[in-house]
């Protein structure tokens, strides 16, 4: 009777390959969601600049390894984010630009209007904070205040050489916005540079004259709510 013999295949083993991940890979990906900051402003879009060059690194020298590295999707991944918010980056400031220069081309428009139907007093308070404006009624004209800074700033308004002959002329003076350019911003306001070209009839001049204007907009405290204003003085010339 025979026994049964124990054999042993030493020759045969199962073994798994651990394919150890790219530092690169991991610096990518960690670059590509660290460049969501470049939303916050230009000084910040060389984030995603960064995290694409090293996405491409990591993917080259992945390639490269033979298979010995792996981390090609978490590559792929922070290159997809840096060229998201590369992109997202300049877009929304370049939208929001444009919503500014919009916004103030419109408030300084109803300035005009006011103007041009010889209501001096409401154009005056859309030079004042927000705050501080009163609600006035149709065929108010006389400012109502016994603040003496207040009516100087209203005498000197209403002292202004083209805004003089815009009240004079009404509307017969033909107004034509020229350009509304983004100037400044901080964490307070935003700053619009607004310009218009007016042609007073009273003048008898054929070239048209150019004012310009500084418009703020800054956000009501504790909301949302945009405040619009015309920094003082209202309208300029090129020579002042």
């Amino acid at each position: 009777m025979s026994q049964p013999t124990a054999s042993s295949n030493y020759g045969q083993s199962d073994t798994i390959e651990y394919e150890p991940y790219s530092g690169w890979a991991f610096v990518a990906f960690v670059l590509g969601v660290l460049s969501a900051v470049a939303l916050a402003g230009p000084i910040l879009w060389l984030v995603p600049v960064f995290a694409v060059v090293v996405a491409l690194i990591a993917l080259r020298k992945i390639k490269a390894s033979d298979r010995r590295f792996s981390g090609r999707y978490l590559a792929l991944l922070g290159l997809l984010l840096a060229i998201f918010f590369g992109i997202a980056g300049p877009a929304r400031l370049v939208s929001r630009r444009y919503y500014l220069e919009a916004r103030a081309a419109r408030f300084t428009g109803k300035f005009m209007e006011l103007l041009q139907q010889n209501q001096p007093l409401a154009a005056f308070q859309l030079t004042m904070p927000a705050g501080l404006r009163k609600p006035l009624a149709a065929d108010h004209k006389d400012l109502d205040t016994k603040d003496a800074t207040t009516k100087k700033a209203y005498v000197e308004f209403l002292n202004s050489a083209p805004l003089k002959s815009l009240l004079e002329d009404g509307q017969q003076a033909k107004i034509e916005l020229a350009s509304a350019t983004f100037a400044a911003s901080n964490d307070v306001r935003d700053d619009v540079f607004v310009c218009y070209r007016i042609h007073f009839p009273s003048d008898g001049a054929a070239k048209a004259t150019t004012v310009f204007m500084d418009v703020a907009r800054s956000l009501a405290y504790g909301s949302h709510t945009e405040q619009w204003q015309i920094i003082p003085p209202a309208l300029r010339e090129p020579t002042q």
